[in-house]
């Protein structure tokens, strides 16, 4: 069975439930007496983003404290809410209570490890929120930026749902940020000099950040990326796209999985923000439609949205794609098998441009008859001549990390793709898995009980997501490189027998984001008998 994308967790919850029980006091209480309730632990900063009462539907709250100080933010996409009560409050915590005052509007609220609840008052009109915590979610927070034009802010909740307000120099009250979408990160409007802030997540409530220049994709750009991507694809289209689209649409309609296919895919579907598969779809409707027919060939025009995915139409596009179900390999208690595969660091020889690049690797790895994917944390700030070593865990490439005493008694094969974004590019990276995950699993169906054949799955896997690629405007893959590890412990290309010591990752070309030459270093295989 084949195994895939792992759950998204907010790590530290426990820990961050028992600091706040510390910080109660050592003072023991009356009997019957009621503790007050804890605030979040000073150690850290946590975030809490919630909805305001009687405000309009699109207001949000974003709160930041660390026990020591806070920041909060509220507004709306409402030109009247934003007027009278869009603002910024910064203070000091006393215990669990916060107050500020910003000119005629207020703030009092109450923390306690997983809510701030409290009140905001702009003259005579008060209004009540809660905020919930959700430290670590992929995009939701409390988002800055600045520049000459003004200060600006936005609240993104859990569903990916954007709020955004600006307070310009001698202004009254604060103006509506118009929403550009959540995949491509939260961005001031473009300046005088046609350059763009970017809004950075508040991670300390004292030293809020100031948001960070981006580079954006020009429509020539952008051209040049789907010309390329178009290239690569075959004559006939990729036939697994338009099941992935298909299946993308019909979750967004909030239709309920008929099959085992839907199942499966609307399961790793929703373990993203709703409103960042929104965007998605509408992103990928933005595309030209003689390049999404490009792309994903003649069975697009065949799916109807209205109707569910079966088992036996997948099937259909399975083998237009050319996968076959596995060959089961041979075990031998002798012979040796691949215990491990691992990549060590990213070197950047040429980056793409004057912005730093913020970079990840997405692996799609086979071993026997499975297929699975991984990707690697994001990479920042990375220049010319820099080298990035992974973290343990992003190094081991094979086995999964669910499976861990896992061997392949053939050849594991690995594709590896390079994304670069400047925004918001942690959401990418949950994105794309996500959405070559529901491929995987789909896929999985089809070929039960052998699983797919990974020499005829993974290899093509570059161009799927490259096809993803093109519904993300401002993201782009740095080409793909693939290799082997054998069970004699040799790292050579796919195809032949060539040695391979590293993963290449490099265009001469001056159009889109070249030139540029990324490498993936310190290969490595191991085996066992």
């Amino acid at each position: 069975m084949t195994r895939s994308a792992v759950t998204l967790i907010r790590a530290g919850t426990l820990l961050a439930l028992l600091a706040a029980v510390l910080l109660i006091g050592t003072e023991a209480a009356p009997a019957g007496a009621t503790q007050p309730p804890a605030p979040p632990d000073a150690a850290a900063a946590h975030t809490f983003v919630g909805t305001i009462a009687g405000a309009p539907e699109s207001a949000r709250i974003g709160v930041v404290c660390d026990g020591k100080s806070f920041l909060v933010y509220a507004c709306s996409d409402d030109k009247g809410f934003n007027a009278d009560h869009a603002a910024w409050f910064k203070g000091a915590s006393a215990g669990d209570k916060i107050e500020a005052v910003n000119g005629a509007r207020t703030l009092k609220a109450t923390v306690t490890a997983d809510t701030v609840s409290g009140e905001l008052r702009s003259g005579d009109t008060a209004l009540t929120f809660t905020a919930k915590r959700c430290d670590d979610h992929v995009v939701a927070g409390l988002y800055r930026a600045e520049d000459g034009d003004g200060l600006f802010g936005w609240v993104i909740d859990e569903d990916g749902f954007v709020a955004g307000g600006v307070q310009r120099p001698n202004t009254k009250g604060a103006g509506v940020v118009p929403n550009n979408g959540v995949i491509g990160g939260v961005k001031a409007p473009a300046g005088k000099n046609g350059a763009q802030v970017a809004g950075q997540r508040v991670q300390n409530p004292a030293q809020p950040p100031k948001g960070k220049k981006v580079k954006g994709f020009s429509p020539a750009r952008r051209a040049e990326f789907l010309a390329r991507i178009q290239t690569k694809t075959p004559q006939n289209g990729n036939p697994l796209l338009p099941a992935l689209i298909h299946m993308v649409k019909r979750f967004n309609t909030g239709a309920k999985p008929e099959t085992k296919v839907e199942e499966a895919a609307f399961a790793q579907l929703r373990k993203l923000p709703k409103q960042a598969i929104i965007d998605y779809e509408k992103n990928w409707e933005k595309i030209p439609v003689a390049v999404r027919q490009r792309l994903a060939g003649p069975e697009l025009a065949k799916m109807d949205p209205t109707k569910a995915l079966t088992v036996e139409r997948m099937g259909e596009l399975v083998k237009a794609a050319g996968i076959q179900p596995a060959a089961k390999t041979p075990r031998s208690n002798t012979a040796p098998t691949v215990s491990q595969v691992s990549i060590k660091e990213l070197r950047a020889l040429d980056t793409t441009g004057e912005v730093k690049d913020e970079i990840f690797a997405i692996y799609v790895i086979g071993a026997d008859n499975q297929v699975f994917t991984k990707t690697t944390a994001v990479l920042t700030g990375i220049g010319n001549g820099d080298t990035r070593t992974f973290a343990a865990a992003d190094r081991v490439v094979f086995p999964p990390a669910e499976q861990p005493n896992l061997t392949s008694a053939g050849d594991v094969l690995v594709t590896a793709t390079l994304f670069e974004q400047d925004n918001n590019i942690g959401l990418v990276k949950t994105l794309v898995k996500a959405l070559v995950d529901v491929v995987i699993v789909t896929v999985a169906i089809v070929t039960a009980p052998a699983g797919a054949a990974a020499g005829g799955f993974v290899v093509p896997a570059n161009l799927l997501i490259d096809q993803i690629a093109a519904g993300l405007p401002d993201a782009q893959t740095l080409d793909t490189d693939t290799f082997r590890a054998t069970p004699d412990g040799k790292l050579l290309a796919i195809g032949n027998n060539n040695v391979k010591s590293e993963l290449k990752f490099k265009t001469a070309e001056k159009k889109g984001p070249g030139p540029f030459d990324f490498r993936l270093t310190g290969l490595d295989v191991r085996t066992k008998k």
